[in-house]
């Protein structure tokens, strides 16, 4: 009888485990940063190989279980247009899905192993040109939807993350290190602060920072650095640390349109935000 029992139990505690979701493990994608980055931030973590989905709907997917085995990114275009968002991994297992078509007012739920660490940002104006999908806004490079470890080219508005990182937070953060090019919104579901950079910053991007598209519109406000290649600007050189690095003009005019997003590479204390780890889901908005 006793054996029979332990039968029973184990049978009972694999269906559990099957209705909560636990699938196989994959490899980490190992992929590499964007060296035209400033903002890029080392990985911390221990890359470990787990769990990961992905579904598309109108409206909110649940795929995971915060604090047991995945954290949910929830990503919402509440743009006037379609978007293409990317996604770039620097720990942990990779998102199943790198790049991918939203349609204003749609959402799609991206599921994370809580030792991710990475990227989040938004393409416009894309299209197939000869058999390669570009975008004049934000593109990776890839010449596909899919992203498959490129990075956003500047100018583009970030929000990074790092899951279970010192003391057992998830930090995050808005960041305009590499420019900006269309407003977003961290909002975390268990009661943590939100941080956004909610301004169209492009409606008052200055001349010398701005990209235009063909028919003159603006669609991209350049950081310094990437503008002028110069260390006082990209707290490189004689300029990289944050006492011979500080604010200039031009990280000033990003902090006074978004308070709490980073504005340069030492803009730390005002910019990062942290939640218990594996506490929460996350909402990222773009045009919020």
């Amino acid at each position: 009888m006793k054996g029979e029992n332990l039968l029973s139990r184990f049978a009972i505690c694999l269906l559990i485990v099957h209705l909560i979701g636990v699938g196989d493990s994959y490899a980490d994608t190992e992929n590499d940063r964007n060296p035209d980055a400033s903002s890029w931030k080392e990985p911390s973590l221990i890359t470990l190989p787990g769990r990961s989905s992905d579904q598309v709907s109108d409206g909110h997917v649940f795929t995971g279980f915060p604090g047991a085995n995945s954290i949910n990114f929830i990503i919402k275009n509440n743009c006037p247009y379609t978007i293409w968002p990317g996604t770039l991994t620097s720990s942990g297992p990779a998102f199943p899905s790198t790049g991918f078509e939203l349609a204003q007012g749609a959402s799609r739920t991206l599921t994370a192993q809580p030792s991710w660490s990475g990227r989040i940002w938004a393409r416009s104006q894309c299209f197939m040109d000869g058999g390669r999908f570009v975008c004049r806004s934000a593109d990776c490079g890839s010449g596909q939807v899919a992203c498959n470890g490129g990075g956003a080219i500047p100018p583009a508005s970030l929000a990074e993350f790092t899951l279970n990182g010192h003391g057992n937070l998830d930090y995050y953060d808005v960041s305009l290190v590499d420019g900006f090019n269309l407003p977003v919104r961290i909002s975390p579901r268990a009661g943590c602060p939100s941080t956004a950079c909610p301004v169209d910053v492009n409606r008052i991007c200055p001349q010398e920072l701005s990209i235009r598209d063909p028919r003159g519109g603006i669609i991209g406000c350049k950081s310094a650095c990437l503008a002028f290649h110069q260390d006082q600007y990209c707290c490189t050189g004689s300029h990289n640390t944050p006492k011979t690095c500080p604010p200039t003009n031009y990280s000033q005019f990003f902090k006074n349109q978004c308070p709490q997003a980073y504005s340069y590479a030492y803009d730390d204390t005002s910019s990062t935000f942290t939640c218990g780890s594996g506490s929460t889901n996350y909402v990222v908005t773009f045009c919020p």
